[in-house]
């Protein structure tokens, strides 16, 4: 063929050649296009940057968090108050966070952290509380480099579980405060792709309670449009927000979840005895670590024991 005859055909050929890929692309089945990972993870479960793909070690280390410093605990404790509520409740979100209007277009809010919580579709691109770039693509491949030491603190850092739950509040906030649904969209999605990451693990390695999430983030996720009004807002199990009991999950942290009083155990303290996990800790005795205690700071004061008995045992 001349080539004046192929610049005259080009554009019909670049048509069908698009055309045939569209059709290809809608012969998945509905199963295929709502699997973790979309279609290609439903046909090869083991392939790179699949769910399925994740070891038991590699579950371990998405799901640990670094409790030390009681700032996943502050976290723990706004989450746990937030997601109890009832809808009349939700109302009043934004006057209980302290909201305010930012130049991002979106707010911060006051969820007890160092720094205020920034929330909107550009912050739906980062880690929550941080300007590190949400990217599950490095979270795999720090799986692929488990056995190193650094790669390993570097999870610990990210702590997934708890990037999750700042992302619904900030979802929430966008959603009962300013009525942006887009942004409140773009944390759901967000919040999907780390949750098929961590959904086999949370439940029994952490003590951030999740009941209800998949679904509910299913219906975010299920099409390029919003959700009914119905399935917008997550209103789990309200007597499963709560601190987890030892036989629920192997981190539970029952002493400190929620923070029995919020001030004994500043958040990001570096501080050994001013750090919940160790002060309140059952392996240190009946009442704790007593070199953490003085004055007004009393472990009756700073530690939940089982029925307000004032003792761990």
């Amino acid at each position: 063929m001349r080539t004046l005859e192929w610049l005259v055909m080009w554009p019909l050929v670049m048509i069908l050649v698009h055309a045939d890929f569209t059709v290809v692309a809608e012969e998945h089945p509905p199963e295929a296009l709502n699997h973790p990972g979309g279609p290609r993870c439903y046909y090869d479960a083991l392939a790179h940057g699949c769910p399925s793909s994740i070891s038991i070690d590699g579950y371990k280390f998405l799901c640990t968090c670094d409790y030390g410093d009681n700032y996943w605990f502050h976290v723990l404790g706004y989450f746990l108050t937030i997601f109890k509520s009832g809808e009349n409740e939700r109302n009043m979100l934004a006057q209980a966070l302290k909201a305010r209007p930012e130049a991002h277009g979106g707010v911060s809010l006051d969820v007890g952290l160092p720094d205020r919580l920034q929330c909107s579709a550009q912050y739906a691109e980062v880690y929550p509380g941080t300007n590190n770039q949400l990217d599950t693509d490095e979270l795999y491949r720090f799986l692929g480099s488990i056995l190193y030491p650094d790669v390993r603190q570097k999870l610990q850092e990210v702590c997934v579980p708890g990037r999750i739950a700042l992302q619904l509040i900030c979802q929430h906030a966008l959603l009962h405060g300013m009525k942006d649904y887009q942004a409140a969209k773009a944390y759901a999605v967000k919040a999907n792709q780390l949750w098929t990451m961590v959904s086999k693990c949370v439940e029994h390695q952490t003590p951030f309670p999740f009941p209800g999430l998949g679904e509910f983030l299913q219906a975010w996720n299920s099409g390029d449009g919003l959700p009914d009004t119905s399935a917008m807002a997550w209103y789990p199990d309200s007597n499963k927000m709560r601190g987890k009991r030892p036989e629920e999950s192997e981190t539970h942290f029952w002493p400190c979840v929620p923070l029995k009083d919020p001030q004994c155990f500043p958040s990001g303290s570096n501080n050994i005895y001013t750090s919940c996990s160790h002060c309140c800790d059952p392996a240190a005795g009946p009442t704790g670590d007593s070199n953490c205690f003085v004055g007004e700071w009393s472990f009756d004061r700073c530690c939940r024991t089982p029925n307000d008995s004032g003792r761990f045992y």
